[in-house]
Order: structure tokens, then sequence, then C-alpha cells
């Protein structure tokens, strides 16, 4: 059976603190991200650790103020949770742009049973964006040697923390136990095909508005350099009125 990079480094280093569950839901986390920097979980928990009197001494030893300090600290600890929060936002966003594409895939396949692992590389040929063309590529290598659903199921799940890749992946499932898919993936590409329609509505309204709002800047400009050409000149006509 194929090993995932976590199971390898998981028994490689074991931070003594972390529960089990923790520890399994953020290597899930970490996989789906690609192992950025080579963490899984433990080594994850030992930067966290061994960062914050690191970073002391190093602000210590530089004479640091206290306010910079902090910031300097603050950065270095959070500084992995906020680069896995948008390398996922990035990647959900680049899903939820291919997902239709990979439900049609699929509603088509199903339709006339193809294997998944056939799908599943149709998929990755299909999509624009690379690494979710790898991944896809790869889960479909798992399932040529595994043929094990569940796990596809799985890896599905994982691609990106997306509501779309559960739905997807419940229907595949649903699919073993009554033979039935094509209406749901129907109903479910309908629903990706009108939210990415609205989607593009709001954004063409919302492009529309900030050229509205750009024209009305450039015209309120244009007001005041000539508003301010005249105004020497009506301040002048008004002095003599008064005098």
């Amino acid at each position: 059976m194929l090993k995932n990079k976590y199971q390898k480094t998981a028994k490689e280093y074991r931070f003594p603190f972390l529960s089990e569950a923790s520890r399994e839901r953020l290597n899930r986390k970490l996989e789906r991200l690609e192992y950025p920097f080579g963490l899984n979980a433990d080594k994850y928990m030992v930067y966290k650790i061994l960062i914050l009197p690191l970073s002391a001494l190093y602000a210590l030893n530089f004479q640091m103020q206290f306010v910079q300090a902090v910031i300097f600290i603050t950065g270095l600890f959070f500084a992995p949770d906020i680069y896995l929060y948008f390398k996922e936002k990035e990647m959900r966003e680049a899903v939820r742009r291919e997902i239709l594409t990979i439900v049609d895939i699929f509603e088509a396949g199903t339709a006339v049973d193809i294997d998944y692992g056939e799908l599943m590389y149709l998929a990755s040929k299909a999509v624009k964006t690379r690494w979710l063309s790898r991944k896809l590529e790869k889960i479909s290598a798992e399932y040529h040697v595994t043929k094990d659903n569940k796990r596809l199921y799985d890896s599905i799940k994982n691609i990106a923390d997306l509501p779309e890749l559960i739905s997807l992946s419940n229907i595949l499932e649903q699919k073993d136990v009554t033979g039935r898919a094509k209406e749901m993936l129907s109903n479910l590409s309908y629903t990706l095909y009108s939210y990415q329609l609205s989607q593009a509505m709001t954004k063409n309204k919302t492009s529309d508005y900030k050229v509205l709002f750009a024209s009305f800047l450039i015209a309120a400009g244009v007001f005041a350099v000539y508003f301010a050409t005249l105004f020497p000149d009506a301040m002048s006509g008004i002095r003599v009125l008064f005098h």
C-alpha cells in the first residue's frame, strides 16, 4: 500500500505534548498544503515552542526597544499561521474555479461506469491549475494501485477545505450504496454553475461601481482644479465690491 509523506515523517518526530487527534488534524491540513517547508505537525509544534526563546534572545542581543521586540517576536510566532492561512485561501479559490469541470467529468463518467482512476486522470488533464492537476493525477495513481474507494473519497475531501468537495465525495460514496449518482451529480453541477454565474455577475457589478466611483473622483478633481483657478479672481472681485 502506498504511504504518504505524513505517514513516513510522523513516526520519526513525535512532539510529546501533542494529542493524536490534534496531530492527525494538523497533519491533514499540512498534507493538503503539500507540507510547506517540510513541516509536519510535530515539526510545526517544535518551531512554535523554540521560536519564543530564540526570538527573545535575538531581541535582547540587538537591544531592541520593547515595542519593536514585541512586534518582532509576535510576527515570528504567527508567521507560519499567516502563511498557511493565505496559502489555503489561495488553494480554495483555485479549486473553486475548477470544481465545476471536475464535477462535470464525474457526472459524465459515472453515467457509463468509467473507473474512478480514469476519471481522476481526465480531471487532472482538464483543470488549468498546475498544483491541482498534479494532486488529481496523484490521487488517480493511488487509486489505480489500491482500488480503495474510501481512500479515494478521503483524498477528494482533502484536496482543499471546501464544502463542494465534501459534497462530491459524499455523492460518490452514496453511489456505492444505492448505485445512483448521476442525478445528484447533475444537481451539484447545476448548483455550482449557478453559483459561479452569480459570482461573475456580482464581480461585474462591483467593477461597474468601481468605474463609476473612479469617474466621480476624476470629475471632482477636474472641478476642484477648475475652481481653484477661478477662486483667486472671485476673491479679488469680492474685495472690490466691499471696498
